[in-house]
């Protein structure tokens, strides 16, 4: 996905206290919940990272979603897929009344990517490895 280099470090999964990847879950989807905890004109977000096996390694969706009240994410959330060395791999930008954005793409044990969610100056940014 990123590059074919292996490389080795520990796992970074630490959104909750279960374990992010095992030989117990193979052919589980694992999801993790962030709630970005931003207030942004009014409107809180909320993050959905699902990662499920795939033939060649792993299928990951990263989605931003509107929490509490709201139905739409408000205008120009962009939700971009980062390489381990911060370089943009893909982004996302929302539109007047969509309930999501989402993207979806693969990677291998041992890959490494970070999720960035911005919206005006705010912003929220997550490492990840698989």
């Amino acid at each position: 996905f990123f590059s074919s280099r292996r490389r080795h470090t520990r796992s970074l999964c630490d959104w909750s206290s279960d374990v992010c990847s095992s030989d117990l879950f193979k052919n589980v989807e694992i999801k993790r919940v962030k709630d970005l905890g931003l207030e942004l004109s009014g409107n809180q977000l909320a993050l959905i990272l699902t990662i499920g096996r795939s033939e060649s390694g792993f299928r990951i969706q990263a989605s931003i979603y509107p929490t509490g009240e709201q139905t739409f994410l408000p205008p120009n959330v962009k939700l971009m897929i980062l390489t381990e060395e911060g370089e943009i791999f893909q982004e996302v930008a929302s539109q007047e009344n969509d309930e999501v954005i989402r993207y979806r793409f693969g990677a291998e044990t041992g890959d490494k990517f970070q999720v960035k969610v911005i919206l005006k100056d705010d912003s929220f940014l997550g490492k990840f490895q698989l």
